[in-house]
């Protein structure tokens, strides 16, 4: 059995009002900003009204520092990398100079809400790809500076896809920096990691524990690239998921092992 778990994606829903305290000026303490979403809608849809109307029921879990710590302790998981919600619509942001703004305010927040409140709290920085050459500084900050994981891409409503040349600068300076760079709600073509050889073969994919195709997968590409996520809060039941997928018949210790810890701290180059 596994005596570790790294979960690799774990989730916030971000507010506003919290990362209005972080604005830079000359939008500190203007709080006409907080008239509209510091970032737009990822798909254009209310995702709870939705659920709503369909008469689905969802449990949004607390997602403040202290109970993300929390949760760590009950569901028996040794540390996660928090990712944004409302912040993977940052793609569709029009203004360049907002895009800065909005993504360092985030990215500010969470070292000083999570990072430094437990070390067990990892996150990644939002980019904004509107102005690639400070998408990378704000990556080299986030990582040299604010002590986090990596990068996260979020791409969808962005004109380039992210095979792009225009994304060079940014794919440079995390093979410089030696970290990752995670793709959430992107195309699944013309990523573009095979401009580097340092990323050849490095490429991660996360695998919910229950799916029955885990071990044709690992037939295909291996042990070594799949990773866990436990998408808390959107996801319950964190603590079951893993016994159950501990319990599974169908797969080696070795790859239960590497799912739930070994390959997680390896991609964010972490230990425990």
């Amino acid at each position: 059995m596994a005596r570790e778990v790294f979960d690799t994606d774990g989730h916030i829903f971000e507010r506003d009002e919290i990362m209005f305290e972080y604005l830079e000026p000359p939008y500190r303490g203007r709080k006409e900003v907080l008239l509209y979403p510091f970032f737009p809608p990822p798909d254009g849809f209310h995702r709870m009204a939705r659920r709503i109307v369909d008469k689905r029921p969802y449990v949004v879990g607390e997602d403040d520092p202290k109970t993300w710590a929390e949760v760590l302790d009950r569901e028996g998981i040794d540390r996660t990398v928090i990712y944004p919600t409302a912040a993977l619509g940052a793609g569709y942001i029009q203004d360049p100079e907002w895009a800065v703004v909005a993504c360092r305010a985030y990215n500010d927040m969470m070292a000083d809400r999570y990072i430094k409140f437990d070390r067990r709290l990892g996150a990644v920085a939002v980019l904004p790809i509107q102005d690639i050459e400070e998408s990378a500084k704000e990556l080299r900050r986030a990582v040299k500076d604010l002590h986090m994981a990596g990068g996260v891409l979020a791409p969808a409503g962005f004109p380039k896809p992210l095979g792009d040349a225009y994304f060079d600068p940014l794919y440079r300076e995390a093979e410089k920096l030696g970290c990752p760079l995670a793709i959430h709600g992107a195309p699944s073509k013309g990523l573009g990691f095979d401009f580097f050889q340092s990323l050849i073969g490095r490429i991660y994919y996360h695998a919910e524990l229950w799916e029955n195709m885990v071990p044709y997968v690992i037939e295909r590409i291996g042990e070594d690239l799949i990773i866990y996520a436990s998408d808390y809060p959107h996801e319950p039941d964190l603590a079951e998921a893993i016994r159950k997928f501990e319990d599974r018949k169908d797969l080696s210790e070795s790859a239960k092992r590497k799912i739930l810890s070994d390959n997680g701290k390896r991609f964010y180059n972490m230990e425990l």
